[in-house]
């Protein structure tokens, strides 16, 4: 495959699947909570009656929505797809907010702020320069 070809793929996985796939886990993420928090933590938590928690040997933190951990693959995932195309997810408002809230958690922001995110992409500290 010539880099002609190469780029024709890479321009059809920016104009047609990431947003096919971002408009699928907005929509997703909206079922729980209405998108204002993550995608499974609310439903976990709420799926289980209160009276299966022993509050006396529990901290109250466990009801603090957080991301589940299959969230930060996805964080990792959706910013890579941010590399290549800054403008994503100018449609996709909750995807938006979630990706903001996954950014201020301490670690993630540590790690945006490290530099290493653009030496996970490509595997190179350059990263993949934007194509959109």
């Amino acid at each position: 495959m010539n880099s002609t070809q190469q780029m024709a793929m890479l321009r059809e996985f920016v104009d047609n699947t990431i947003p096919k796939v971002f408009k699928q886990l907005e929509h997703l993420l909206k079922k729980n909570n209405n998108g204002q928090s993550y995608f499974v933590h609310d439903k976990v938590k709420s799926s289980m009656p209160l009276t299966m928690y022993n509050l006396t040997d529990c901290s109250l933190s466990m009801f603090i929505p957080k991301p589940s951990f299959p969230e930060f693959t996805l964080f990792h995932l959706v910013n890579s797809f941010l590399v290549i195309t800054p403008s994503a997810l100018k449609e996709f408002h909750l995807m938006e907010a979630w990706l903001t809230r996954m950014s201020e958690r301490e670690g993630i922001k540590k790690y945006l702020s490290s530099g290493r995110q653009l030496e996970m992409i490509n595997g190179s500290s350059s990263g993949q320069k934007p194509l959109a």
